[in-house]
């Protein structure tokens, strides 16, 4: 038996908890309480599926700034929500002028490849920033990285997930 212990689960605890030998990444069980219209929008200017750590990490951020969730970070650890959270936060309502823009080129840094999907940004004299990397557009992220472009162009793996990769 793995784990040990041996006592007897208590009746209907299954449903409160989310199935932790699934893929968190494909797992539609423990969907984050972000509207579907708001996944629509996000997932048509960027053109790609983000995983459902990308939404659990907004509202994580919203219960500890409800105003700026975008900014919930920026004390404690200097780091700001930018990319597709700029959709989430408003930043980004479209206009017809607006509507040609690429998103994939917003917070790209000059080093990033096409692969790089930056989503927080750190310290400015450096360029830090962390974003999903992705073998091909039409899969999820592989993991999330992170890049300081003023030092070089090394992507460090650092997370298989948004949640792990700030810690």
């Amino acid at each position: 038996m793995v784990g040990g212990g041996g006592g007897k689960r208590r009746p209907g605890r299954e449903a409160q908890q989310c199935d932790k030998t699934v893929d968190v990444k494909k797992s539609k069980s423990c969907k984050a309480d972000v509207s579907n219209d708001l996944r629509k929008e996000v997932e048509s200017h960027y053109k790609l599926s983000l995983p459902e750590d990308f939404y659990h990490f907004w509202k994580f951020c919203e219960e500890l700034d409800p105003e700026k969730p975008a900014d919930s970070l920026s004390e404690s650890l200097g780091l700001q929500l930018v990319g597709p959270y700029d959709i989430l936060a408003g930043k980004h309502k479209m206009k017809k002028k607006s509507a040609s823009l690429n998103f994939n080129l917003h917070w790209r840094f000059y080093y990033d490849p096409p692969e790089f999907q930056t989503i927080i940004i750190g310290d400015n004299k450096t360029q830090f920033h962390m974003g999903y990397f992705r073998d091909s557009p039409d899969d999820l992220p592989v993991f999330v990285g992170t890049n300081e472009a003023k030092k070089n162009c090394v992507i460090v793996q650092n997370g298989d997930n948004v949640f792990a990769a700030v810690r």
